[in-house]
């Protein structure tokens, strides 16, 4: 052992070489073998959930003998709409029972991400299982009960009568999304976030009645309190709590009012539009730039 401020012997220097060349080879390695996972479980699920899709072209083959031709190409075409249709939703079936049975989800808690944790890896499996079904179908479906029981299958918990008008839902298996809940079309949902080389995750609970207006969005760790609403296109910041009745808005989403039970807040207290000033105000501005010798047109300059 060398005293304080010694420099470190050839032997101490070989060791902590050795020490970082095999954390380079672990981390090195779980990569490759997280990756190899993705490709090989997202190419059975996509070969499979397309079974369906080719078995019905191969059916819709035989046209090929049809005349007129006119007929064979209608056929054709027409055929296009149901083989996605089929595709779409055994891939949604299969993408949510592969990450049950494989236990990809995401883990609640702080995880470093430099030392690619089998926590970490098990949340970028989930994630980009997620994002495939998103990107090939999550439009199509989105708003429809449809995409609700994926999201349900994912893992959330979805009461009844959910609405959810956005594919932007990340970390399913940590929602709480209770009876009526309504998300609005191009929010953002999300239970993650990256600080100090940590990957830090809360589940996000939205109770009963709960409405995320269009565009906002919903960092960790925020709870919407039953009937509690989020303005459009403001943010919530992570861990904010929004109270039972009431309504936060803005960029940060703050306080906007409490209403009764049952009441249906107007339309200028979600978006908080400000007024436009009336003449007097203009009026009124204008004598005190002068009372206060500021000249109004040289102000601007």
């Amino acid at each position: 052992m060398t005293d304080q401020g010694e420099e470190p012997s050839g032997g101490a220097r070989l060791d902590r070489h050795a020490s970082a060349s095999t954390n380079r080879f672990v981390r090195g390695w779980r990569i490759a073998g997280t990756l190899a996972q993705i490709v090989v479980v997202e190419s059975l699920v996509i070969g499979i959930a397309a079974l369906p899709a080719v078995a019905f072209w191969n059916w819709v083959g035989g046209v090929r003998t049809w005349e007129p031709w006119i007929l064979r190409t209608m056929v054709l075409s027409v055929s296009l709409v149901p083989s996605y249709l089929l595709f779409a939703s055994a891939l949604m079936v299969l993408t949510a029972f592969f990450c049950r049975i494989l236990r990809w989800y995401t883990p609640v808690g702080e995880h470093s991400i430099r030392a690619l944790s089998p926590e970490v890896l098990r949340w970028v499996k989930y994630s980009v299982a997620g994002h495939v079904v998103r990107t090939l179908c999550g439009e199509l479906f989105r708003a429809t009960p449809v995409w609700s029981w994926f999201v349900r299958a994912m893992g959330a918990k979805v009461g009844r009568g959910v609405h959810i008008n956005s594919t932007a839902i990340y970390d399913f298996n940590l929602l709480t999304l209770e009876d009526r809940v309504v998300v609005g079309g191009r929010a953002q949902v999300t239970c993650h976030f990256v600080e100090g080389g940590l990957l830090k995750i809360s589940p996000v609970v939205f109770r009963e009645g709960a409405t995320i207006g269009t565009g906002s969005i919903v960092s960790p760790g925020v709870h919407v309190g039953k009937s509690g609403q989020i303005g459009a296109l403001s943010f919530a910041t992570k861990h904010t709590r929004v109270p039972a009745h009431t309504a936060f808005g803005g960029v940060p989403a703050r306080f906007l009012k409490q209403f009764e039970p049952g009441a249906r807040l107007p339309e200028e207290v979600l978006y908080r539009i400000p007024p436009e000033p009336d003449e007097r105000d203009r009026k009124g501005s204008h004598e005190g730039r002068q009372s206060s010798g500021v000249d109004p047109d040289h102000s601007r300059e």
